[in-house]
This record gives structure tokens, sequence and C-alpha cells, in this order.
């Protein structure tokens, strides 16, 4: 199994459970440390499949002294099987010309 990713996320990455979308822009979940935080959600789909309270989700960690309002974004939401499914739309588009271009090698 390959370890290497097709893309590199936009910023450092962290896995937290998943555990409610309020709004169309906010993602409640907790951290590894059991703290509750808010994530960004740049997705303002439905995603009525993937919202599943306990799932694991993968989180852009922006950093502390950045300027941005939130300090997480949801990059990912794990789901039942194991798979990841990504919910950054911006990256659709990266990822798709990723495995063309991988799979021209």
């Amino acid at each position: 199994m390959p370890t290497e990713t097709l893309i590199p996320w936009p910023a450092a990455t962290l896995t937290a459970q998943f555990i409610g979308r309020r709004q169309r822009f906010f993602a409640d979940v907790r951290l590894p440390d059991g703290t509750a935080a808010v994530a960004h959600c740049a997705n303002t789909g439905s995603m009525a499949g993937l919202l599943m309270p306990g799932c694991a989700a993968l989180l852009g960690d922006h950093g502390a002294d950045s300027s941005r309002k939130l300090r997480y974004t949801l990059l990912a939401l794990q789901v039942p099987g194991g798979a990841w499914c990504g919910v950054l739309p911006i990256l659709a588009n990266r990822i798709g010309a990723a495995a063309v271009r991988a799979l021209a090698v």
C-alpha cells in the first residue's frame, strides 16, 4: 500500500472526532486531547451521507498564530468501511489533475 499522498494538504493535519454541523460553514469537532473546537466547513452542500456524528474527521490546522477566525478547516470525513471522503471543494480539480498525471507515468 503506497504511503505517499496524491497531493499535499493545504495545511498541517490532525484527526479529530466529528460531532455535528451547525449552519453551513461550521463543523463541531472533538480534538485528540478531548477539547471541543469549531472547524470551518467550506463545503456548503448537504453532505447528507457523510455527516455521521462520531466519525473521524481530518482537519487542517492553520496554527494559533493565524489571522483566520477559525484555526481548523474540515478537509475529509471517514465513512463506514474506513475510506476517507474529501469535503474541501477547492481540492477536487487538483486531485483529478494529480490522478491523471499519476496514471500517465
